[in-house]
């Protein structure tokens, strides 16, 4: 993600810390000009990290506001990660790595339901559709996925640039075989090797056949 101004970073961090606010809030809180204050919200708004609200205050008009989306979440520290490790760990050795992997099975069948409608809705199922549609499902479940062709021309590339079950995949790895066959199923095609996010390696990857596309 593009780095954020000094200005929008300390925007960001009111709206965690007192919720909601106005363009005029943002503005007495910060010591900005209003048309500094609107400039930087709206391109905080244009990248997903804020969203619009009316507020209704009593009679008279309601108030516009701006609060912070899911997507900002991932700015902010957090022991969500850490958590969730000892969790997957206090279940597996108590004998329940079953009941995990069915938690997970559901979780990537959510996902590919969700694709099945969206692509309902769209009326069409070529491949390049089913890739844009199922990069929009990843990106709404905070996986920051890009495609790009290799050098050679032979593969298309799909990448994932954060990984939010990373803390579940380094205990065990069949949430990550899941992805890759819901991969499969929603581009009815096979998926060649598979480059899982190391501390070297900064985001996942899963090969594709070329020939299926030609969408970079």
């Amino acid at each position: 993600m593009k780095l954020l101004s000094e200005l929008q970073d300390k925007i960001l961090t009111q709206l965690k810390r007192r919720g909601p606010l106005s363009v005029d809030q943002v503005t007495s809180a910060l010591g900005v000009a209003k048309t500094a204050a609107r400039r930087n919200l709206l391109a905080l708004e244009k990248r997903g990290l804020i969203e619009k609200k009316f507020l209704a205050l009593g009679r008279g008009r309601p108030r516009l506001v701006f609060r912070l989306t899911p997507k900002s979440n991932r700015l902010f520290p957090s022991k969500e990660a850490e958590i969730l490790s000892s969790l997957l760990e206090f279940l597996i050795e108590a004998g329940h790595e079953t009941l995990v992997d069915k938690f997970f099975e559901k979780y990537w069948e959510k996902r590919f339901e969700a694709i099945q409608e969206r692509l309902a809705k769209k009326g069409k199922s070529d491949f390049e559709t089913r890739l844009e549609v199922l990069k929009e499902e990843l990106e709404k479940e905070g996986f920051m996925p890009r495609s790009r062709v290799t050098k050679r021309g032979s593969e298309l590339c799909l990448q994932q640039c954060h990984c939010p079950i990373e803390a579940a995949a380094r205990i065990n790895r069949n949430p990550c075989r899941l992805e890759k066959r819901l991969i499969s199923r929603v581009l009815n095609a096979p998926v060649g090797d598979v480059r899982f996010r190391t501390e070297s390696h900064g985001f996942c990857e899963f090969a594709l056949p070329r020939s299926r596309a030609n969408k970079k």
